[in-house]
This record gives structure tokens, sequence and C-alpha cells, in this order.
């Protein structure tokens, strides 16, 4: 009882420590880290989005979401346009797609692909960066979509809370967002004896020998007994997910600015998004070194910019154990868990929003799509100050 007494007290203090903290101005600026900012409109981003929505496979995209004649949907961070065009093609004439975004630049360029593409029911309109802008609430749609954005939305709960007004009857809220790379544990491998043996032939300056501790590469060349067996399993383990969080590994498997060597092996899928990602971080947003490695002291770097380097480590240790690892999975294969952090936490905070998840799909390599709907009714939804 003594325990549970000072447990609860703990409590107390930490929640009233969190909402003093919501008063202060540290409080307020580092909500605001990850608000999207204003990206300069580029060939290359053009280009990029282009890549990304076909790496998203939009026919399947758009058959599984139910998007047909008549609709109204709404695209919030509509970038270049490109997932809104492919909308407008599906409702063949018909129905109404919004694109929203916070630079002026991107719904410019979307209303010149107008004219160009000949398009009558696509609208443009340039929102506020902050906050739910008002052009929304004078709206009501059948599906709102999402794609990659939903980090950089200031104060979710309350946006999305007052977004439900905006969704028509039997209206849906659909994110596409990269999944969250997770860690690799023991149960992602399937054959340690020739994961092992596979590590103790390395060559002393392969970069996977080279970054495992001096500790591992011992246990590594000693006879294998059980407990040997155990330790190395685990030091094996914790080397990988070292190496996933190197911000410095990718640079040892470049031979340019912008492609592999050639003794890594993706898949189709694996290469098609390790290129997109790399063309990502070194040419639009500038956040990799010229060797390759992720500029730690530049000021741009977001949270994104870390998914991605930490998703690309995480394929390169993928294609060069692939036959190792588990192969109950679909390809291409991420480490169990994978996106599991992500989703609660979005689905938490949708839930608190009044939303509730309708369904999941990940059909999308790399990708995952939450599609959720409005309660009706907001009672027993909790409270959000």
């Amino acid at each position: 009882m003594e325990i549970r007494r000072h447990v609860t007290i703990i409590q107390s203090y930490c929640l009233t420590f969190v909402r003093l903290m919501r008063k202060t101005k540290l409080y307020n600026k580092l909500k605001t880290v990850y608000i999207k900012k204003a990206s300069p409109l580029t060939p290359e981003l053009i280009q990029r989005q282009i890549e990304r929505v076909e790496l998203s496979k939009i026919d399947k995209l758009m058959d599984v979401l139910g998007i047909k004649p008549g609709m109204a949907i709404l695209d919030i961070g509509a970038g270049s346009g490109q997932y809104a065009y492919k909308f407008t093609e599906r409702l063949k004439g018909t129905g109404k797609v919004f694109a929203t975004d916070i630079n002026i630049d991107m719904i410019n360029y979307i209303n010149e692909q107008l004219r160009v593409r000949n398009i009558t029911n696509l609208f443009p309109v340039l929102v506020q960066n902050g906050g739910l802008d008002g052009f929304y609430k004078k709206n009501k749609f059948d599906l709102v979509f999402v794609a990659y954005t939903y980090l950089y939305i200031r104060e979710r709960i309350n946006y999305f809370k007052k977004l439900k007004d905006s969704l028509a009857k039997n209206g849906r809220l659909v994110f596409l967002d990269l999944k969250y790379p997770q860690k690799f544990s023991l149960g992602d491998i399937s054959d340690f004896g020739g994961l092992i043996k596979q590590l103790s032939s390395e060559e002393f300056d392969s970069p996977f020998y080279l970054h495992l501790r001096e500790s591992t590469q011992e246990l590594l060349h000693q006879p294998l007994e059980d407990k040997t067996k155990e330790l190395l399993r685990n030091a094996i383990i914790g080397d990988l997910n070292r190496i996933r969080d190197d911000i410095h590994f990718l640079s040892n498997f470049l031979k340019d600015r912008l492609t592999f060597k050639e003794d890594v092996h993706f898949t189709i899928e694996e290469r098609n998004f390790v290129n997109w990602a790399l063309r990502f971080l070194k040419l639009e947003d500038k956040v990799l070194d010229d060797a390759g490695a992720l500029d730690i002291n530049n000021r741009n770097i977001t949270r994104k910019h870390l998914f991605l380097m930490i998703v690309i480590n995480t394929v390169l240790i993928v294609q060069k154990f692939r036959q190792y690892l588990y192969n109950g999975k679909p390809a291409p294969y991420m480490p169990q868990g994978y996106g599991n952090w992500q989703n609660s936490h979005k689905i938490e905070e949708l839930t608190l929003a009044g939303y509730s998840l309708e369904h999941k799909y990940d059909f999308i390599p790399f990708s995952i799509i939450l599609v959720f709907t409005a309660n009706k009714s907001t009672k027993g939804i909790p409270r959000y100050e």
C-alpha cells in the first residue's frame, strides 16, 4: 500500500509538471520543431513526389480506399499535387478534389497544371501554417487524405478534433506514412549458425565486420559453447542495431554521390525505395555530406531524415544477411514489430481526437495506410487540454 501511495504521488507530480510545461515558452518552442516548412519548389522535389506516388501503388491504393466518381476529396499537404491528379483521373471529371498546401509556389504550380492537364475538378487552396485553416470548416469531404505530412502538423489532437466537422456522413480520414524503423531482435534470425559463420568469414575491412564491437569480434573466433553462443547472439543483435543507427554506415556502400556499389544486392522494391530516399536526403534537403553520412551539423535535419537514414541502413543489413532472416514475413523484409510504435502513437492521438481505426493496409513497401472514421458521439472520448 505504501509503494502504491508513493507511485500515485509521483504520477500526480508528473502530470502537474506536464501541465505547467505547456504554459512555458520552452514547451511552445519544442512543440513546433516539426511544423512543416514551406519547401522550395524545384524540379528535384517535383520528380521525387512523382516517384513517391509510383512507389505507393496508386491504383491499388485508390481501389482499397473506394475512390469513385462523384466523391469530394481533400488532399492535405498536397505539395505539387501528384496524388490529387490521380484522384481526379479516378473521379473522371465528376466530384471535387481540393489540394491544400502552405506553400504558395505549390499552389501556383498546381494551377498551372490544371491548364496543362485540362483538369476541371481540382481546386488548389493556400492554407495557413499552424492550426486548422478556416477553409476546412466551410466544406464537407467524403475522404480526407494526408500523405507523409502527419508529423509536421502542430497540435495534432486539437487539429484533427476540429477537422471532424468537415467529414461528410460516413467520411474517412486516411493517413499514408513511412513505417517507423523498428530494431532487430532475436526473433528476426532464423539461422544464427549461418549468420555467425558468415560474420566470421567477413574480411577484416568489411563494413559489417568493422562495425562490430571488438568483444563481438573476439566471440566470433572462440569455440562456441552454449554460454558463448547465447552471449554471441545477443552481441550480434546489439551490433546490428548499432549499425542500423550509425549515421556514417551508408557511406561505405556508395561509389559516388548517388550510386550504390555493385556488391550491394537489393530487391527491386528495396532499390526503388533506397534510391528515392537517397535522392531526397542528398539532392533536395542536402542533409548528407560529400561522403554520404548524415551531416549532424545541418540545422535542417528533422525526424524524417533520421527515419530515412535508419531505413536505408536497415535495408543494407537485410540485403547482406537475407538468407539468415526469418523467412515467414512478406518481402521486403523488415524487423519484427516494424512500424508498431509509430502506429500506436498515431492511433492514440486520433482516438483522443475522436476517431476510430477502421482499416490498416501494408501492401506499400516501407509505408503504412491507416483509415479512420469519426466517432458519432463525443461521449467517452478522453479530454485533451
